[in-house]
C-alpha cells in the first residue's frame, strides 16, 4: 500500500526503470515528484487541506514543521529540490550541471548519476517510513 496511491506506485516503478537505465536527470525528477505525493498525502490524511494543490517547497516547510520530516530530510530534500529545478526549468549558466560538473572537476555525467543515488537515498527513507519496506538498488554498473 502506498499513501500517494496508485500514481505513486507506477511512479515508483518509472524511478525503478530510469534508474537501470541510467536515466539520471529522470530519476531526481520522479525521485522528487514520489516524494512530493507522499509527503502531501501524508499530511493531506493528517488534515492539511492545502496539501491538495501546495507546491514542493510548501510541503516539505509543513512536513518540517509537522515533525514528519528531521532538519537533516527537510535540507536534503530542499537541496534536490533545488537539482530538479535546474534540471526542469531555465536557470541562469551558472546553476546548471555544467556549471556544477566544472566546479567539481567531474563529467556532467557523473554530477547527475550521484544526484540520481542522492534522490533515491532520500526517497527510500520515505518509502521505508510510509510502509515499512526497504528500497535496495544496485547501480546499474555493478
Amino acid at each position: 500500500s502506498c499513501l500517494g496511491g496508485e500514481q505513486s506506485v507506477i511512479c515508483f516503478e518509472e524511478i525503478r526503470r530510469c534508474y537501470l537505465d541510467r536515466s539520471d536527470m529522470a530519476v531526481v525528477l520522479l525521485c522528487l515528484a514520489y516524494v512530493e505525493r507522499a509527503l502531501a498525502a501524508q499530511l493531506y490524511a493528517a488534515g492539511w487541506e492545502r496539501a491538495k494543490k501546495a507546491p514542493l517547497v510548501a510541503v516539505l516547510e509543513r512536513a518540517y514543521q509537522d515533525g514528519v520530516l528531521s532538519e537533516l530530510e527537510w535540507r536534503t530534500y530542499g537541496d534536490l529540490a533545488r537539482l530538479r529545478n535546474s534540471s526542469a526549468h531555465f536557470r541562469a549558466p551558472g546553476n546548471s550541471v555544467m556549471a556544477r560538473a566544472v566546479r567539481e572537476n567531474a563529467l556532467g555525467t557523473e554530477v547527475l548519476a550521484k544526484d540520481a543515488r542522492c534522490a533515491i537515498q532520500a526517497m527510500a527513507r520515505i518509502v521505508k517510513r510510509q510502509s515499512g519496506q526497504r528500497v535496495a538498488l544496485s547501480p546499474p554498473d555493478e
